[in-house]
């Protein structure tokens, strides 16, 4: 009885580092918002938070989903983001902070300025967010720069990356590598930040249940 209790205990505790298979809409967004699970990744330099997110497949498949006006099932919308990585990258200050109280105007005198930022920041994603496999060093393919929220004295940047090693079923592949997504910041002062993202996340995250 004393060894079958021990091997009950053994098996809950391995199941529960485990990551489970699938998942319905509302856990599945709660375990990918979740940093503890590895699609966040966090650093905070002279008080300004970096954040990078892991965006899977399946979840930018659900959002369209929900947004779409057609008859497109979620398993076909799903087939076109098979074969990319997609990020988001998240830069932010406390509106307090005397140095960084407005991000889009830091360091900057004149309104031409600023607009020569925003297109920069529009046009150039490229020259600051990078992906490294394997020592390869990667450009987005897709970009997007969502603009300045003022509010939240913060702004967002969506990247996608081709990878050829990384098949389209990442299922069909055990011999995935990390990934490290890299900001080489041109405006703020905050040097070159790298953010590693590990290969379990591209091979064994659970997968959303629909």
């Amino acid at each position: 009885m004393k060894r079958l209790s021990l091997y009950l205990l053994a098996s809950f505790f391995i199941s529960a580092c485990q990551n489970p298979k699938e998942l319905t809409p509302d856990r599945y967004i709660r375990w990918i918002s979740s940093e503890s699970h590895g699609f966040i990744q966090v650093k905070e330099v002279k008080e300004v938070r970096l954040q990078t997110r892991f965006l899977p497949a399946d979840y930018q498949a659900y959002k369209e989903f929900l947004q779409s006006t057609n008859d497109l099932s979620f398993d076909s919308i799903l087939s076109t983001y098979g074969c990319g990585l997609s990020f988001q990258f998240t830069i932010s200050a406390d509106k307090t902070n005397a140095l960084y109280r407005n991000l889009l105007n830091y360091d900057i005198l004149q309104q031409d300025e600023t607009l020569a930022r925003i297109r920069y920041l529009n046009f150039h994603i490229e020259d600051f967010i990078t992906l490294t496999y394997a020592d390869k060093v990667y450009k987005p393919v897709l970009s997007h720069f969502e603009g300045y929220d003022e509010l939240g004295n913060k702004m967002t940047f969506q990247t996608s990356f081709i990878v050829p090693e990384f098949p389209c079923d990442r299922n069909k592949s055990d011999s995935l590598g990390d990934v490290t997504v890299t900001f080489d910041d041109p405006f703020w002062d905050l040097g070159t930040n790298h953010f590693r993202f590990d290969k379990k996340l591209f091979v064994s995250s659970p997968r959303l249940k629909f």
